[in-house]
């Protein structure tokens, strides 16, 4: 009776311990397949952006995504914690799209004017500019806005460089896109575009065989350019800033900048 007893509580007690190791090892299996609570958290911002605004906003034919405007927004985002998901869309419906919930941030080179302000909030400038003209080879004598009286003149649909394009006497022809607008003058089919001075000496940078030339007027506003938020999201736009702030601070604003607008001084 006492071995008897002796070998079921050994028993009693094998069991006992395999019981446990396998509850242990149920427990870890759970909390390694288990994302913790600040993984499961992350919100992802949606972006709303121009297919291709170059080189604020660039993406490839297999669909991968460059440009000024995508590393710092990446850079911002590094700083602060956040992650992005960037979706390409048509210039006309950006703002729209925040407006109606559809983006939490739109981004293309986006210049700040009272009336943008009124229907979205923006963040800190990250990019000064003002209109210019990008000259085809075959107009010399295009030397400043006034020369673009009765010529064609290419711009984007939609932004304010239509209604400077007339002001100045010029026949504007609207593209859909800034890329199209620079193409239409490389082709002869315009005199000149107009458009961001951001874009226009990238362009010229770009393409150097085809002798494009970059006027800028003097007397021209000077723009601001910056990311756009949903009204009142406050929290969004602080981090934003905290993040343009950081990367000013730390050097990596100067280095995006000189590697995609070079050395050229707005």
């Amino acid at each position: 009776m006492i071995r008897t007893k002796t070998l079921l509580t050994t028993f009693s007690m094998l069991a006992f311990l395999v019981a446990c190791s396998d509850n242990k090892t149920a427990s870890s299996n759970t909390e390694s397949s288990t994302p913790s609570v600040a993984e499961a958290e992350v919100k992802v911002y949606r972006v709303s952006s121009e297919a291709n605004y170059e080189p604020f906003i660039i993406r490839s034919a297999e669909g991968r995504q460059d440009g000024f405007e995508f590393e710092l927004l990446s850079a911002i985002g590094e700083k602060q914690g956040l992650k992005f998901e960037f979706n390409p869309r048509p210039w006309e419906v950006l703002f729209s799209d925040i407006t109606e919930g559809k983006a939490d941030i739109i981004s293309s080179g986006i210049t700040i004017t009272p009336e943008r302000q009124a229907e979205i909030d923006f963040t800190s400038p990250h990019f000064e500019t003002s209109t210019a003209l990008l000259v085809g080879k075959n107009h010399p004598e295009i030397k400043s806005f006034a020369d673009m009286q009765g010529k064609k003149i290419a711009v984007q649909t939609g932004t304010l460089q239509d209604t400077i394009a007339k002001k100045f006497g010029g026949e504007a022809t609207s593209e859909t896109g800034t890329w199209l607008s620079v193409k239409a003058t490389m082709a002869g089919q315009t005199a000149a575009t107009l458009g961001d001075w951001g874009a226009m000496s990238y362009y010229a940078s770009k393409y150097p065989q085809e002798n494009l030339r970059v006027i800028k007027n003097e007397q021209a506003t000077v723009e601001q350019l910056a990311f756009g938020v949903r009204k009142g999201n406050e929290d969004l736009l602080n981090k934003l800033n905290q993040g343009l702030e950081q990367v000013k601070a730390d050097g990596t604003y100067d280095k995006l900048r000189s590697k995609w607008f070079g050395e050229l001084k707005s």
